[in-house]
């Protein structure tokens, strides 16, 4: 579906930005329109050797490794396990913070232990029963961390179930459900992106192709924001 969508909108569009699937059939949609001239970007979750002009996201190892560093200090020198919940491994971002947290918790923090990872689709019904999952099957778990969306299914899950045990939650984007979390206390640290700063990029890459610039002339590097209940930024 996403690599007909990126033919679809190439033949009316000058150029292209998307969040990638890392799939043959994106990679190849996304490459056959940079051949024609137009640039294509990849925002969020990068895909490689797709012709693509830039990718407008975070270091997503770094991000991985930040949310193992807060949970791991969180927690001090407790025992226990962490559980991991992605959307899909099929997002490169998704497998980049899964590889970061796993490299630091196995460097930093040796006495705690990682649970097998669960995918969720960034769906909050799915992020509900593998989070419910978790916490029944691992009596020992201490924080989840979700590398994806849909945090309020996994919020559900802990209220429910670990009112003898505290769960450090960690997630990703400040989207309202996770500003809502943050405000009551039912999540911890939220790491986001700024989905202003990443269009005002993406604009910026545009016009500088259009114009003649370097294509990241004048374009700032997006870094995480860590974002909790304390310092939460106005809505917007």
């Amino acid at each position: 579906a996403l690599a007909q969508a990126i033919a679809f909108h190439a033949r009316r569009a000058d150029g292209l930005a998307f969040m990638a699937l890392d799939h043959d059939l994106v990679r190849d949609a996304a490459r056959k329109v940079a051949e024609t001239g137009k640039p294509v970007l990849t925002v969020i979750s990068d895909l490689p050797d797709s012709g693509r002009i830039a990718y407008l996201g975070l270091d997503n190892i770094a991000a991985g490794r930040t949310a193992a560093l807060l949970i791991g200090q969180m927690t001090g020198a407790e025992r226990g396990q962490i559980g991991l919940i992605a959307g899909s491994r099929a997002y490169l971002a998704h497998a980049d913070r899964e590889r970061g947290f796993r490299e630091l918790v196995d460097g930093r923090f040796p006495h705690l232990s990682v649970v097998q990872l669960r995918e969720g689709h960034d769906d909050a019904a799915e992020n509900y029963r593998a989070a419910r999952e978790m916490l029944i099957r691992h009596p020992d778990l201490i924080g989840i961390y979700n590398i994806g969306g849909a945090p309020s299914g996994i919020a559900r899950a802990i209220r429910e179930l670990s009112a003898q045990r505290r769960i450090i939650f960690v997630g990703h984007a400040l989207s309202p459900d996770a500003r809502t979390m943050l405000a009551e206390g039912a999540m911890d640290f939220a790491l986001n992106q700024s989905h202003e700063k990443t269009v005002f990029n993406a604009i910026r890459i545009f016009t500088n192709i259009r114009e003649g610039r370097a294509p990241e002339q004048g374009v700032d590097r997006l870094t995480i924001d860590l974002v909790t209940g304390e310092n939460l930024p106005a809505a917007g």
